[in-house]
């Protein structure tokens, strides 16, 4: 299984891995010079450790307080694990694939994260970007049910290919409901590769009774929208950041989906993003 368009491999038994192949192990992690405040994330805290002042590439971690450790290491590209007081596997899991390898192919690769969710129309990928409890996973989940392939619900990899940006499938998990640290529940039908984007909505929720509507963005306010809904915000990143989102928004189709926050409205929801794309 690929995530990110990665080989995730849990134990190394040999040498013949493809190149792409980042490996997970549990193993002593030495003490960090530099360690960030407590932050709350996914309804836990959290903060980074580094040996350097300014966050490099080379070797960081994240630590989740009285769960986990994960450190990165690109000499050997390895991330490796330290369990803590409340430890367990799933959330091994969940740490890694929602959030440490997003901020590990971040600082390593060309990809850069959006906070959005993705699914697949006509070979084309639409991404569906809004803040935390903003309907991205109710919105793909929905898509993946009328049979388009799933791209991922809450962080989705952009990278520029070919002479095109393509979007880069996370992983078959949705959460489709407000679970925390929960990769969610299995889809049926995952995006086996990456694909070019043709549409970004940003969602705009509305009271039930209000009418669905679809207003493009232009110049500036293409730009701000992408750089809002960064995945992964560091100062070191900012110039990566503003290079990839200003070109992205030359070269993509963006608007806002303004929709009633209502389950019943989907179909409709669905038709107006299917007649918006022809």
């Amino acid at each position: 299984m690929l995530y990110y368009d990665y080989h995730i491999e849990f134990e190394q038994k040999d040498t013949n891995y493809h190149k792409k192949t980042i490996f997970i192990k549990q193993a002593h992690i030495d003490n960090f010079l530099y360690k960030t405040s407590y932050f709350e994330l996914s309804n836990s805290y959290a903060r980074y450790l580094s040996n350097h002042k300014n966050f490099t590439n080379s070797c960081f971690a994240l630590e989740i307080k009285d769960i986990l450790i994960l450190s990165w290491d690109s000499t050997c590209k390895t991330i490796t694990y330290k369990p803590l007081k409340y430890f367990r596997h799933y959330l091994l899991r969940f740490w890694i694939l929602h959030t440490f390898l997003p901020i590990v192919l971040e600082h390593t690769t060309n990809y850069h994260f959006l906070h959005a969710s993705g699914t697949i129309i006509n070979n084309k990928a639409i991404l569906f970007i809004a803040n935390s409890n903003g309907g991205k996973s109710t919105i793909s989940h929905y898509f993946t049910n009328q049979l388009h392939p799933y791209l991922g619900d809450d962080a989705i990899a952009i990278s520029y290919q070919n002479n095109q940006y393509m979007a880069i499938p996370s992983h078959p998990f949705c959460r489709h409901y407000r679970k925390y640290q929960s990769l969610g529940d299995k889809v049926k039908i995952f995006a086996s590769k990456p694909y070019p984007i043709k549409a970004l909505y940003i969602l705009k929720p509305l009271s039930a009774n209000q009418a669905i509507s679809i207003k493009p963005l232009y110049g500036i306010k293409k730009v701000q929208a992408l750089y809002d809904s960064s995945f992964i915000k560091f100062d070191t990143l900012k110039q990566k950041h503003l290079k990839t989102i200003s070109s992205l928004a030359n070269h993509t189709q963006i608007s806002e989906l303004f929709i009633p926050w209502d389950l019943d409205q989907l179909p409709n929801v669905y038709k107006h993003i299917i007649n918006s794309l022809q």
